[in-house]
């Protein structure tokens, strides 16, 4: 349940100075039994203020307050749901993304320190932001991905709709996402979209803008969403990019599940879709495997599964997974050799999809035990933009993603309504 003690105070949001010690004793919500205090509220707000380029005003702070506050909470909930399940984010994983942070920020490698603290922001604070994210990330691909599968006659019937649009304008299109997951907090996602619409017209960055506030699963790449022919964002999106010229930002766009931001890069006419080959990327994947004997009940698979993972989670290469098979016996395990990704089956395609190389999967059931897939190599396809092939695996991994987002959305709706949430400001 969620309770509001007291209303919003504005200037609860408002920094003129170094945050001061005793802030770190003030609570600014209480999720289940973990304290978001008051200065974790100014060190994210400050966070998000540096990477997004937004002027750091008293303004600012007290208009992004709310919403950044209700993002903290959602990171501690996730951080809550991964630790219940046992899943592990590793110190390797941080300092990857904190590189490809450093990147994206133009923060030359190895000066994040240095550019946060000339800021007065502890580390700490983009640290618990990515290994929320991470464990998101693991907890609704283990979840779900192996349960969303998409036919070819789905595929077939969105290459139609693209088919159709020979000729017609194509959109380079990136996009912000914020979710409403409660219809009285529309009003506050519509001020927000348009909060950031107005920062965008006076100059500030919307990659930036949309790495920093947009949960969408392409905020790590700015909103990027790539070519697009109309059809192929929906009827809500495609009708607001229609009349838009390269360069030209949408209004917010309120959808069945909360507003988006649209900026058209480019535009150029859709060309011919043609017959061709897959072009999937090819993986090399290596397996582990453990039986589990007919007729199991769910206490004793739940036993294997966590045999599994106590096994993989000392494996960091494919050499190690494979000594770990041989050493107790296991005939099903090895090396799966070179193969497309759409030629695996339907649980291990959804696996393998977004898998990094050298990272164990979350242990799959099957029909017959609990399997561990990890890719060793993934070669990526070189083919043209319009080749049928590559058309094809983008609108898959589009129809895939939609599903993710929406059981993402559901997901993180449940743990809300289960969890206590006390906010204090």
């Amino acid at each position: 349940m969620i309770r509001a003690l007291l209303f919003i105070l504005p200037l609860i949001f408002v920094v003129a100075a170094p945050v001061r010690a005793q802030d770190s004793l003030r609570i600014a919500a209480v999720v289940n039994d973990q304290v978001i205090s008051i200065y974790d509220l100014n060190m994210r707000l400050s966070l998000s203020i540096a990477f997004s380029g937004l002027p750091d005003t008293a303004d600012t702070h007290r208009r992004l307050g709310p919403q950044v506050l209700r993002t903290l909470i959602d990171e501690e909930l996730m951080r809550q749901e991964g630790k219940r399940l046992k899943i592990t984010v590793s110190e390797k994983e941080i300092a990857d993304t904190i590189r490809r942070v450093e990147k994206s920020n133009n923060v030359k490698e190895g000066d994040l320190d240095s550019f946060l603290a000339r800021r007065n922001i502890e580390k700490t604070a983009l640290t618990k932001q990515i290994e929320a994210q991470i464990y998101w990330g693991k907890l609704v691909g283990s979840t779900f991905g192996p349960l969303i599968q998409i036919s070819d006659e789905e595929v077939n019937a969105a290459l139609a709709e693209v088919a159709q649009k020979t000729g017609k304008p194509e959109y380079r299109v990136s996009e912000i996402y914020l979710p409403v997951d409660k219809p009285e907090r529309d009003a506050e996602v519509l001020a927000l979209a348009n909060r950031l619409i107005q920062q965008v017209g006076q100059g500030v960055g919307f990659d930036a803008l949309a790495r920093n506030f947009s949960k969408s699963a392409t905020a790590d790449n700015g909103g990027d969403l790539g070519w697009n022919v109309q059809g192929q964002l929906g009827r809500a999106l495609d009708g607001a990019i229609a009349g838009l010229q390269p360069g030209q930002i949408s209004a917010p766009i309120r959808t069945a599940d909360g507003y988006y931001i649209l900026l058209v890069r480019n535009v150029r006419t859709a060309g011919a879709v043609v017959d061709g080959a897959s072009q999937s990327p090819i993986v090399n994947v290596q397996q582990f495997f453990l039986p589990v004997e007919k007729g199991a009940s769910p206490a004793e698979v739940a036993t294997v599964i966590d045999a599994a993972k106590r096994v993989v989670a000392r494996a960091k290469t494919c050499e190690e997974l494979d000594k770990a098979g041989k050493q107790i016996g296991s005939q099903m395990s090895g090396n799966l050799g070179d193969i497309r990704i759409d030629a695996l089956g339907p649980q291990q395609r959804s696996l393998v999809r977004t898998l990094p190389p050298l990272t164990p999967s979350q242990p799959l059931r099957t029909e017959d035990g609990v399997i561990v897939l990890m890719v060793c190599k993934r070669e990526d396809p070189k083919a043209p933009e319009n080749d049928q092939g590559r058309l094809r695996d983008r609108v898959e991994n589009r129809l895939v993603e939609e599903r993710l987002g929406l059981a993402a959305n559901q997901y993180m709706k449940d743990l809300k309504r289960r969890a206590f949430v006390d906010i204090r400001i």
